[in-house]
């Protein structure tokens, strides 16, 4: 559908449903990649860290583990928060350096 084929907003909303799926897929192929990038650097990060092979390894598990638990549990500690508002609190606190901001560490 191109732009002047939307005319009506049932129209719209059609676009809006197939949208969606998308976004959440591509969410989730963005989290899931995050969580198995250091599967393939297994190597340089146990000789960086000093340690072995194995024990870097954990760093995967406990992504998934802290993913498994965390986002349900994120997700009911925020469901009574509008989604306006916490996408807008969320965005406005996350990376402040990426703003132009200065933090201290």
């Amino acid at each position: 559908m191109d732009a002047v084929a939307l005319k009506s907003p049932d129209d719209i909303c059609r676009v809006v449903k197939r949208f969606a799926p998308t976004a959440l897929m591509l969410g989730n192929i963005v989290t899931g990649c995050s969580v198995l990038a250091p599967a393939g650097m297994l190597r340089e990060l146990s000789d960086d860290l000093g340690v072995s092979v194995t024990t870097a390894g954990l760093l995967i598990t406990f992504g998934a583990i802290v993913l498994c638990v965390g986002s349900p549990v994120t997700a009911w500690l925020t469901s009574r928060i509008e989604r306006r508002t916490l996408l807008t609190v969320n965005a406005a606190g996350a990376r402040p350096h990426q703003r132009g901001l200065r933090v201290r560490t």
